[in-house]
Parts: structure tokens; C-alpha cells; sequence
């Protein structure tokens, strides 16, 4: 995974500098420069404030190789993980072909009694729905927070600081899908 090769380059063809794109994701230069040339492992939030920044998805920075529509067959072994080095959940793409459509489907492991990081709000039009596979979870959205069972489902628009919460001594897993289509 060349996560920081792939920030650099989009940075790039955009024509932003470090400097810039600090501003639009209120990551330092520094962090940025250090992300870019993998002195440092970014956190998930991180990645997700440079992806907002660059107008892309977590997913495209993390893996920019597929481009495809139509059928695609991704193997468990063939996943990208991105480990948030804080807080130690995980984050994998897996079905990298609805890219094209504007939407992401990730899952999501989180560890026993964990959270992940508190995303920054996303763009106005921008939907989640969350599944969770296995455990319980408690969903915050700004102000609100919901818990949610094995089975249980939501959808919500995360347009202000969101995250999750694992509430069990297990690992938590969810499926995670992002749409990115403005409505």
C-alpha cells in the first residue's frame, strides 16, 4: 500500500503545495510531508481529512488500481488494510468496483471495548449506512448517539463529527457504505 504516494500525486495534479492542502485539511505541513514519504502511519481520521481535502475517497488513496465497473472478484487475501496506529481498528475495501459509482463499502474491525476516531464532518450530500456483522456498537453523529446490536442496521448523513464505538470485550465488525453522489 502507497497510501503516501498516492496523497502526493493527487496533491500534485491538483497544484497544491503542502502549505495548501494543510489548509483545506488542517493537517501541519510537517504531518503531511511525513505521510507522504511514509516516515509516519496516519491515522484513519487523517486519511479521511486528506481524502475530503483532495476531493477523493479514503479508498482511492489508499488503493488507486481499480477503475473497473463491470464484475470484479476480490479476494479475502487481495484486500487493502489500513490500521489506524491510535486506535487500532481496521479498515479494508471490499468492493473496490463501486468506486466508479461514487460509492464505498468497507468493513470495519474495531477492538475489544474501542473506537475509532471521531471523523470530521463530510460534505453536504454525502450518506452512511452502517451494518453491524458481529458485536454491538454505539454510533455517534454530532450529538446524537445511537447504539446498535448484531443484525441492526442505520443510515444517517454524517455531516457533522461521527464515529464508533465498540460496546462489547470482543472485536467489533461492521460493513461501512459511504455514498459520495450529492442528492
Amino acid at each position: 500500500m502507497e497510501i503516501g504516494h498516492n496523497i502526493a500525486r493527487r496533491r500534485k495534479a491538483l497544484g497544491l503545495t503542502l502549505s495548501d492542502l494543510s489548509e483545506r485539511c488542517g493537517i501541519s505541513p510537517g504531518m503531511l510531508s511525513d505521510v507522504e514519504n511514509a516516515k509516519k502511519n496516519p491515522t484513519i481520521r487523517t486519511v479521511s481529512q486528506i481524502a475530503d481535502a483532495l476531493g477523493c475517497t479514503i479508498s482511492e488513496l489508499v488503493d488507486e488500481t481499480v477503475n473497473n465497473c463491470g464484475k470484479q472478484i476480490l479476494r479475502q487475501s487481495e484486500r487493502h488494510t489500513l490500521v489506524d496506529p491510535e486506535q487500532g481498528d481496521e479498515r479494508e475495501e471490499i468492493a473496490p468496483g463501486f468506486r466508479c459509482r461514487g460509492v464505498e463499502i468497507a468493513v470495519y474491525r474495531i477492538p475489544p471495548n474501542g473506537q475509532t476516531s471521531i471523523f470530521a464532518p463530510h460534505p453536504p450530500g454525502l450518506a452512511e449506512f452502517v451494518l453491524v456483522v458481529r458485536g454491538a456498537i454505539e454510533v455517534t453523529v454530532g450529538d446524537e448517539r445511537f447504539e446498535l446490536q448484531e443484525g441492526d442496521s442505520a443510515s444517517y448523513n454524517p455531516h457533522a463529527p461521527h464515529g464508533f464505538r465498540n460496546l462489547t470485550g470482543a472485536v467489533a465488525e461492521l460493513v461501512l457504505v459511504i455514498d459520495h453522489n450529492p442528492r
